[in-house]
C-alpha cells in the first residue's frame, strides 16, 4: 500500500531563523493554501480582550455611528417626542452600541426586549398589540447559541435569515429557551449563507477575521515588514555561566536548545550570549527606520479595512492630514456603516417603542444627524495645526527672500518658488 502524500505547507518560511509556518511555533502551520481559516471563539476573545488596538477599533466604529444621534418623523410630533423619550429612558443607545461591538467581534449578536405583558412563548411570534410596556433590554451573545433555525428557501425573501434561535439560559428557570426572530433584533454583519443549513449553529464571520488574515495568515508585505521590525528590536537571552551553557549544549545540542528558548520567550529572533559577551549590531536591519515600517503596516491595514489611518493609530498621532482629509474618509466610512448596519436595527427598536404607545402600523422616517459637525475640541486642534502650518510657510517665504538677496536668480524660478508657498498659505487661509 502506498503512503499518502503529505500536504505541502506553503506558509512555511525558507528562512531557518523564522517561525512562520513552523508546526510548533506558528498557530496556523497546519493550514493549507486555499483552505479557509475560521477564527475560534477563544481566538476572537483573546484579540478583543488582550489587545487594546482591536477593542478600540470596534468601539470607535460603534460609538461614532450613534454619536450625533438621529430623529424620527411620523407626522405626529408629540408622539415622536414620547418615543424618543422612551429611547433615552431605556438607554437604547448604550445597548445598541454593545450590540454592534459584539456583533462585529463575534459575527452575531441579539438584542432582546423584556416586555411587560405577554409571557415569552417558546418559538411563537411576538404580537405587537399585546405589548404594554418595555421594562428593559438584554443581549444574547454568540456563546449563548445552541442552534439556529434559518429560512433556506430561495423562493422566499430574506434567504438565510434567522427564524428561531435556541439559546442557553444557564441561570434562568428554563435552561434552554427557543425564541422566535420577531422577539429579537439580530445583528449579523458578515453573514456566511454558503455555510448555513436549515438547522445548525453556524453564523457569520468576525470583523477580526480581516485583521487575522492580514497580520497572521497571508504571506504578504505586512508579515514580512513585521519580521523586519521585530529583528530591529532583537531579543537576547544571557546565560550567566559559560560552563553551564556548555553543559546544556553538549547534552541537547545548540539547535534544540535555541528552539526551546524561542518557545519559552515567544520570539522568532534570538541570540544567546555569555555573561561577558558584547551584542553586535544586526547588519541587515541597519539603515531601516522603525517608524517607516509601522507606517507601512498601518497604511496596508487602512486600505484593506477602509478605516482611516488616524483611527487605527489613535488620535494622539494625528496631523493636518488626519484633521481634514483623513477625517473625511472616516465620515464616509461611518455614513456607509449607518446605512448598511445601523439603520435597520434602529427601525426595529423604534417600531417596538411605537407599539408601546399603541401605534402598530405607523409609518415613520428616520434621519441621522450629520456626523460632520466638528466638536469644539476637534475644531480647536485643526485650527492649531493650520495656524502652525501657516506660520511655517510664511517664515519659509520670508527666509527665502532674505537668502536670495545679493544673488542673481532666474526670475521665473523665483516667481515659481513664491507662487508655490503663497498657494499653500492661500489654501490654509480658506
Amino acid at each position: 500500500m502506498s503512503k499518502k502524500n503529505k500536504k505541502q505547507n506553503f506558509l512555511q518560511s525558507d528562512n531557518s531563523n523564522s517561525t512562520k509556518g513552523d508546526t510548533i511555533l506558528d498557530p496556523v502551520a497546519s493550514q493549507v493554501v486555499g483552505e479557509e481559516r475560521r477564527l475560534q471563539q477563544k481566538e476572537i476573545d483573546v484579540m478583543h480582550n488582550d489587545y487594546a488596538f482591536c477593542k478600540r477599533i470596534l468601539r470607535e466604529i460603534a460609538g461614532a455611528s450613534l454619536k450625533s444621534g438621529f430623529i424620527v418623523k411620523s407626522g405626529n410630533e408629540e408622539l415622536d417626542l414620547k418615543v424618543m423619550k422612551r429611547f433615552t429612558e431605556l438607554e437604547c443607545s448604550d445597548y445598541i452600541v454593545e450590540l454592534l461591538i459584539n456583533g462585529l467581534k463575534d459575527g452575531i449578536c441579539f438584542m432582546f426586549p423584556i416586555i411587560e405583558g405577554p409571557n415569552l412563548e417558546t418559538g411563537k411570534e411576538l404580537d405587537l398589540r399585546k405589548i404594554n410596556r418595555i421594562r428593559d433590554i438584554n443581549l444574547f451573545y454568540a456563546r449563548d447559541i445552541n442552534q439556529i433555525q434559518r429560512q433556506m428557501d430561495k423562493t422566499i425573501e430574506r434567504y438565510g435569515e434567522c427564524k428561531n434561535i435556541d439559546f442557553k439560559n444557564s441561570y434562568g428557570k428554563v435552561q434552554n429557551v427557543k425564541i422566535d426572530s420577531s422577539w429579537i433584533i439580530t445583528y449579523e454583519p458578515y453573514p456566511r449563507v454558503d455555510k448555513y443549513t436549515p438547522l445548525s449553529s453556524e453564523y457569520g464571520d468576525s470583523f477580526y477575521k480581516a485583521l487575522w488574515d492580514l497580520l497572521i495568515v497571508k504571506d504578504n508585505g505586512i508579515w514580512s515588514v513585521g519580521q523586519l521590525a521585530y529583528a530591529m528590536l532583537l531579543k537576547k537571552l544571557k546565560i550567566g555561566d559559560q560552563t553551564k551553557l556548555d553543559s546544556i549544549l553538549n547534552r541537547i545540542g545548540k539547535d534544540k536548545y535555541q528552539v526551546k528558548k524561542e518557545m519559552e520567550i515567544n520570539t522568532s529572533t534570538l541570540i544567546t550570549l555569555g555573561k561577558d559577551d558584547d551584542l553586535q549590531a544586526v547588519g541587515f536591519t541597519q539603515g531601516l527606520n522603525i517608524k517607516d515600517l509601522k507606517d507601512y503596516i498601518y497604511n496596508e491595514l487602512s486600505a484593506a479595512l477602509g478605516i482611516p489611518m488616524s483611527k487605527l493609530v489613535g488620535s494622539s498621532q494625528g496631523a493636518l492630514a488626519s484633521a481634514k482629509e483623513d477625517s473625511n474618509r472616516w465620515y464616509e466610512y461611518i455614513e456607509a456603516f449607518q446605512k448598511d448596519n445601523l439603520d435597520e436595527i434602529l427601525r426595529k427598536v423604534i417600531k417596538l417603542l411605537y407599539a408601546e404607545q399603541k401605534k402598530y402600523d405607523i409609518e415613520f422616517e428616520l434621519e441621522f444627524n450629520s456626523i460632520r459637525a466638528v466638536d469644539e475640541k476637534e475644531k480647536a486642534e485643526i485650527e492649531k495645526i493650520e495656524a502652525e502650518t501657516l506660520k511655517i510657510n510664511v517664515e519659509a517665504l520670508i527666509q527665502m527672500q532674505k537668502m536670495i538677496e545679493g544673488f542673481e536668480i532666474d526670475k521665473a524660478t523665483l516667481e515659481s518658488l513664491k507662487d508655490s508657498l503663497l498657494n499653500k498659505i492661500k489654501d490654509l487661509s480658506i
